[in-house]
């Protein structure tokens, strides 16, 4: 049997192996969407340090993909809902990247340390992708 390295997020691993791996990652993908609604007081100052964090997040080097952003200027519907001020949209390959950046990533606890004094409201949905 050949043996072919197969690498995934900074991670080698054998063909035969990786086969399998990449099937159950992709089973398991999972996607943190994180809605902010801020306090309406703060300094354009703070509304500036809380942007400029929330833009640092889609970087971390172990994620899939990243996104940030703030409501589109869609169509006002009942189904809408336009009252947030920022969203954040984070694509974990594995629970486990997901479970570190909740416990133990510098970058993530940076950001609840410096920003959450800025928020009124957070909303989160964590989805798993569907096979």
């Amino acid at each position: 049997m050949q043996s072919v390295m197969f690498h995934s997020g900074g991670r080698s691993l054998s063909s035969s192996f990786a086969c399998h791996a990449k099937a159950a990652i992709i089973a398991i993908s999972m996607i943190h969407n994180v809605y902010f609604w801020l306090k309406t007081d703060l300094t354009s100052e703070q509304r500036a340090t809380f942007e400029s964090e929330l833009r640092l997040l889609p970087k971390i080097s172990y994620l899939a993909s990243g996104a940030v952003g703030k409501p589109a200027a869609t169509e006002a519907r009942p189904v809408t809902d336009h009252s947030f001020d920022y969203s954040l949209s984070l694509k974990f390959t594995t629970m486990a990247e997901h479970e570190f950046y909740q416990a133990g990533c510098p970058d993530h606890q940076r950001f609840v340390d410096t920003c959450k004094p800025f928020f009124a409201k957070v909303i989160v949905y964590d989805t798993e992708e569907l096979a």
